[in-house]
């Protein structure tokens, strides 16, 4: 007997091919009926119909779930752009943004730990910018300074020549 759909499928062509004229008038009890050598026929013709059928149901159904995956492609992009449009025109949180199937996003909570270290890298970037908040601002009473007038602007180089005979001294 035969161990795979596809060998069994090969070895009842066989038979049903050799069966009529190689038992052509034969009767065989099968489960305490009998059958002719044309009952047999047909039942392995059935079967072997049926086993056509499945073949052909499958290549179907592979050809279907590839042009599938691509049209999920699609239309998954397409529910990227068209959320992003219904976020920009209706809001969220707004009836029509929902009645279309979508959410809105959730906002995080940050975690205690990530909390304590913006604060630590806060008052790092102060220090190192020599920055102030709010109420160290406030807490600076009186004027600043006075500038009577503006410092004094650097004067130019001499630009550099390129002439030998300038760099030379004089004799």
């Amino acid at each position: 007997m035969a161990t795979s759909v596809n060998a069994s499928i090969l070895q009842e062509e066989k038979l049903l091919a050799a069966l009529p004229t190689a038992l052509p008038n034969a009767t065989v009890i099968v489960g305490n009926v009998r059958k002719t050598t044309a009952d047999l026929v047909a039942d392995y013709q059935e079967h072997l119909d049926v086993e056509a059928e499945i073949v052909a149901v499958r290549a179907q159904l592979r050809n279907l779930t590839v042009k599938a995956r691509g049209l999920r492609k699609t239309t998954r992009a397409d529910t990227l752009a068209l959320r992003g449009y219904a976020t920009a025109t209706l809001g969220e949180n707004s009836t029509d943004f929902a009645a279309l199937g979508f959410e809105p996003r959730k906002v995080g909570k940050p975690s205690v730990a990530t909390v304590a270290d913006a604060v630590v890298k806060r008052r790092a970037t102060r220090v190192a910018r020599h920055t102030q908040g709010p109420r160290q601002k406030a807490a600076i009473h009186g004027a600043p300074p006075a500038m009577t007038e503006p410092p004094p602007a650097p004067a130019p180089a001499a630009p550099a020549s390129t002439d030998s005979r300038a760099r030379a001294s004089p004799k």
